[in-house]
């Protein structure tokens, strides 16, 4: 033994090679974590015989304190070294990706979905914690390479699962804005033709729609602008099997884009707005920059800017959340939501009705 070279931990790092003498010099107790070449696996000096006789005639000066914390730090790194714990763990992870695997090829459910995802997320914690200690002991096993392949496993459980939670908001969605001039029940909506018929709508509280420019050829394009009467009117713009999109759906596809800041560019249609870039539509949501028109039959901002109702069926308030992509030309493509006026007429975007109850 004397002659073999000993390494000490002190939690944070490993230190060595020492001789039996140099050992002796070292800020050490019977609770110090080391290792030598013969020794399975790291233990303390206290745990072997031949160590502790010979420590034992070593005066070693220690606060009763630091030995408190000594222990606690050595009891910390032994539940991490524990095999059970790292059993757990592994069995964890493999619980997550088995999960993932499985939803991947039966079908994504939302609901399932979220506990998938906090799974893979412990399950990435964990066999991190346990490549830590693998890399502080210096000695790697089976265990730990299997951990290291459970890692990149619960990594790519988490890519399935945002790729497949951002294909169920897209798919819930209807791919364009809303072009119908009936009810669901097949009552007729007023087209208005001129900034007369559009005022008279709005002076009426009657339900309307129109054409950007009071053109035909935008409808093809950019679908119908309508007033706030069509949203609310209990015969239901949306056509059967969809709903008008709340500010659930709107905070949902947001969200699922990267946020108020990051979904700009990845919500709008190539090749239709001022700023195009290289996220341009990756959602296909493919929004288009359709304009609005205002209370006196006046349009605006078509090309730069899109507007959709909130349907949130705020019918005592003279205001409604709107939602908006935004494109000046100069770098601005942020989206967001304000209250305006319900006597605008602007786009509406429908989701799939049956959407929430799948799975």
């Amino acid at each position: 033994m004397y002659e073999n070279k000993f390494y000490i931990h002190n939690v944070t790092e490993q230190q060595g090679p020492f001789t039996i003498e140099e050992l002796k010099l070292q800020n050490i107790d019977l609770s110090t974590p080391i290792w030598y070449e013969g020794l399975n696996d790291w233990s303390t000096i206290g745990e072997i015989e031949e160590l502790k006789l010979i420590l034992l005639n070593q005066p070693i000066e220690n606060n009763p304190n630091n030995q408190i914390t000594e222990k606690n730090k050595i009891k910390a790194f032994s539940i991490l070294e524990s095999k059970r714990i790292g059993l757990i763990i592994l069995l964890f992870s493999t619980l997550s990706i088995l999960i993932s695997i499985f939803e991947y090829f039966d079908g994504f459910s939302p609901k399932l979905a979220s506990i998938i995802t906090w799974f893979s997320v412990i399950g990435c914690i964990c066999t991190t914690t346990l490549i830590i200690v693998t890399l502080i002991k210096k000695k790697l096993k089976l265990t730990y390479f299997i951990s290291l392949i459970l890692f990149g496993a619960s990594l790519f459980s988490l890519k399935i699962m945002e790729s497949e939670h951002r294909s169920f908001i897209n798919y819930k969605w209807m791919d364009e804005n809303l072009n119908v001039d009936t009810f669901r029940n097949g009552d007729f909506i007023g087209e208005a033709k001129s900034k007369e018929d559009w005022v008279t709508a709005r002076l009426n509280k009657q339900p309307a729609w129109c054409y950007y420019d009071f053109n035909p050829e935008n409808g093809v394009k950019y679908g119908k602008l309508y007033n706030w009467y069509a949203v609310i009117d209990s015969r239901e713009l949306a056509p059967e099997g969809w709903r008008l999109a709340d500010s659930h759906d709107w905070w949902q596809l947001v969200d699922c884009w990267g946020g108020l800041k990051n979904a700009g560019l990845k919500l709008k249609k190539d090749g239709e707005w001022n700023s195009n870039g290289i996220n341009s539509n990756i959602s296909e949501f493919s929004a288009l920059p359709a304009g609005a028109i205002d209370d006196s039959g006046d349009f605006y901002l078509k090309g730069h800017y899109g507007f959709w109702w909130v349907d949130d069926r705020t019918e005592d308030s003279s205001q409604s959340d709107i939602f908006r992509i935004a494109d000046d030309g100069h770098g601005f493509d942020d989206v967001d939501f304000f209250q305006a006026d319900h006597w605008h007429g602007r786009s509406v975007r429908c989701v799939d009705v049956h959407a929430d109850e799948w799975h």
